[in-house]
């Protein structure tokens, strides 16, 4: 009977091709991001939509104000 063993990957071994791996994975997603020019169209939409809403509530906020104030007046005669 022949004992020759098999070798095993050490931890390091393990460790580097878990490394490679997700080396390897985040060059894809980067390349990906990159060949979609939907993403900056996306961001800018977002942004849009962000400036909308802020100054909805600024109107908002300053409305609510005013009506606090008038309530003060009033409570206060």
């Amino acid at each position: 009977m022949n004992n020759t063993t098999i070798p095993t990957p050490s931890r390091i071994d393990k460790a580097r091709d878990r490394l490679e791996n997700a080396v390897a994975k985040v060059e894809a997603a980067l390349e990906e991001r990159a060949a979609s020019p939907t993403t900056d169209i996306g961001a800018e939409e977002t942004r849009a939509e962000n400036e909308e809403l802020r100054a909805a509530n600024l109107k908002v906020s300053q409305r609510l104000d005013d009506v606090i104030d008038r309530l003060k007046t009033v409570l206060e005669e």
